[in-house]
């Protein structure tokens, strides 16, 4: 694995090398050659002076005003009031001629920036200052359970003849047990299955003569005549017959699938409708099976995260950043070949979303509401659930706070909340998953701006489950509909920790521009960038998505037998997954990004083959939170 990942980091480091240039003259220099007043000024946080200090009374071109302190740049603080202009326009223009280059020869000996200041006079920090509003992150994980075979009971078949069977008398003086077979008579009883006793016949391709039929009682002859001296009417256990059950089976394949039956030796049993003693008696037989299946179920592997688990789980890191910022977004997810079935299911997955900072910035809470076009949350419809049903998924609510900032690093924290907003997950009337678990999603996340053009950014997240979903099942039900549901378990999902790092590099930074004056970028603001795309950043991302905790599973108890629902410890998962993206940072305060992301283990546990990703974000605070490239 650690081959794979250097494989695809080798590319993207070549590209950084090659790239690595900074902002050149050629670049700007256009733009102030023509003398734009400006475009040079967020260099520096000071301003020089000018003419405007003087302003002449309306009513009289000889008074004087003297500027206040307001008028003065820092430079002035130290220096005498100039005289006032005389008459002359030539005399106020050498006046002006000759304070200038005084007054700016005593700015400030200030430190050349690194970094455009702020606007305005709030102060430029790693969680304000452009150059660290790096691209977001862009995130990897499908999250949905695997797909799992449940054995359901899904028919009760009964087997008898259509006539009854003419046999020898039963004599208690024979030995234990009692064959009969059929007479040689035409036409030869057949043998009928239905789902009732007595019930209409199910369909038989070709329909099987019981020629010969044999039954065997449980009890010997002399034990029947004694429990029943009458005989006529006795109503007598009987064992299995293979031939009938095989019957039965290939009756059940035809309408289920593969399945199995099971002989139900309590209500199986034969009917003697006449006796002559000594001589003959007539025998109805009727043998009960419980027909099987080994259902596949969407998601079975992991009961306690059905609900939602097919539109999947969200995690912080898709279009996230570790600061806090104002914005409205999207995000697109196509996942190719989920493991929500064996055949594997595609899903086109919508999440719109805002996020909205308070307190200064330093805090902000963002709330996610997915939906997918996926499988039924009703895993019955269709053959295995409809995968053309759009689902609403598990809302998200997010709690995020800065903690630490220092110019060009940055850490934050918080938590995050899902909302079981998700439809329950059913089967049918055999099993239903109620959504009411609200997880807990604590995360770490941090930004480090190495260079004029690089940026590093990494989550730390954990999802638990605290309380899990209560499981109902129902008893099957020959006689009609299903027992009612009733609740026999609890199941949490599975615990999971995520670690997300990504690297990017902005390889193109359009030309800094001012308004009209500049005639760069009419009607943009000095400091602005030019064009439609003023930035492009590739990024590379490495995900890690594991268990800490398995899934819960749940022990059905049906009769005299049990099975458990879910895989436990081996639905657990393990796996990396890399992301590769390009970054456009757009006019208006808009980005849009666009990846790829592909597993890089291939153990069966991938959540995906591949998936497409495409992300649109508009930032509606202040220019400090665009996310336009650094400006150094």
């Amino acid at each position: 694995m650690t081959r794979q990942i250097l494989g695809y980091l080798a590319p993207l480091s070549f590209l950084c090398l090659v790239t690595a240039v900074p902002l050149t003259a050629g670049e700007t220099g256009p733009l102030l050659a023509q003398n734009c007043p400006t475009c040079p000024q967020p260099q520096y946080q000071y301003s020089t002076p000018s003419n405007e200090y003087y302003s002449p009374s309306p009513s009289s071109g000889d008074s004087y005003i003297e500027p206040t302190p307001m008028d003065m740049t820092p430079s002035d603080s130290n220096q005498s009031v100039p005289p006032p202009p005389s008459d002359s326009p030539e005399s106020s223009q050498q006046q002006s001629n000759l304070n200038q280059p005084e007054l700016n020869m005593q700015a400030p000996d200030l430190a050349t920036p690194t970094f455009n200041p702020s606007v305005g006079s709030v102060a430029s920090t790693a969680a304000t200052s452009p150059q660290a509003t790096a691209p977001n992150m862009i995130g990897d994980l499908f999250g949905g359970s695997v797909s799992g075979t449940v054995p359901l009971v899904v028919d009760r078949l009964f087997a008898t003849t259509s006539d009854p069977i003419l046999g020898p008398a039963i004599d208690p003086m024979s030995p234990l047990a009692l064959t009969a077979a059929s007479m040689a008579i035409d036409p030869h009883p057949d043998l009928l299955i239905s789902r009732t006793p007595g019930g209409a016949a199910l369909p038989m391709v070709p329909t099987v003569p019981m020629f010969p039929t044999e039954f065997t009682t449980v009890d010997s002859q002399a034990d029947i005549v004694m429990a029943n001296p009458g005989i006529v009417g006795a109503v007598v256990p009987i064992v299995n017959n293979a031939s009938v059950e095989a019957e039965a089976a290939a009756l059940g394949d035809s309408i289920h699938g593969h399945g199995t039956t099971t002989f139900i030796g309590s209500e199986s049993n034969v009917v003697v409708d006449s006796h002559i003693a000594a001589i003959e008696g007539e025998y109805t037989p009727t043998w009960v099976y419980d027909y099987t299946i080994m259902s596949e179920i969407a998601g079975i592997s992991n009961p306690g995260g059905l609900p939602g688990g097919n539109v999947g789980r969200q995690k912080l890191t898709e279009n996230a950043s570790p600061l806090p910022r104002d914005r409205v977004y999207v995000n697109y997810s196509y996942f190719h070949n989920t493991p929500l079935t064996n055949a594997g299911v595609h899903v086109n997955r919508v999440t719109p979303g805002f996020e909205k900072t308070f307190f200064g910035g330093d805090m902000s809470i963002e709330v996610r509401a997915p939906f997918a076009t996926t499988l039924d949350s009703d895993l019955l419809s269709g053959t295995l659930g409809d995968s053309k049903s759009t689902e609403f998924g598990n809302m998200t609510v997010y709690l995020k706070a800065l903690l630490w900032d220092a110019g060009f690093e940055a850490v934050s924290a918080g938590v995050g909340f899902t909302l079981p907003t998700a439809d329950d997950a059913t089967y049918g009337d055999v099993f239903k998953v109620e959504n009411e678990s609200v997880h807990v999603l604590p995360f770490i996340g941090a930004l480090f701006l190495p260079t004029e053009r690089m940026f590093v950014q990494g989550f730390l997240q954990a999802d638990i489950d605290p309380t899990g979903n209560p499981f109902s099942y129902a008893e099957f039900n020959p006689n009609g509909p299903r027992s009612p549901m009733r609740t026999i378990g609890r199941p949490n999902d599975a615990d999971m920790i995520f670690f997300d790092i990504g690297f990017g590099y902005w390889i193109y930074q359009a030309p800094l521009c001012g308004g009209c004056e500049c005639g760069g970028c009419p009607g943009a603001p000095c400091g602005h960038r030019h064009g439609w795309i003023q930035g492009i950043a590739p990024t590379v991302e490495l995900h890690y998505n594991g268990t800490i905790e398995s899934a819960d599973t749940v022990l059905v108890q049906r009769g005299p037998s049990a099975f458990t629902v879910g895989n436990g410890s081996q639905g657990d998962i393990d796996l990396w997954n890399l992301v590769l993206g390009v970054n456009f940072d757009l006019q208006s305060n808009a980005s849009l990004t666009l990846a790829y992301a592909t597993p890089l283990d291939s153990d069966g546990e991938e959540q995906f083959d591949s998936e497409f990703r495409v992300m649109f974000n508009w930032y509606f605070g202040g220019s400090d939170r665009f996310i336009s490239p650094p400006t150094f």
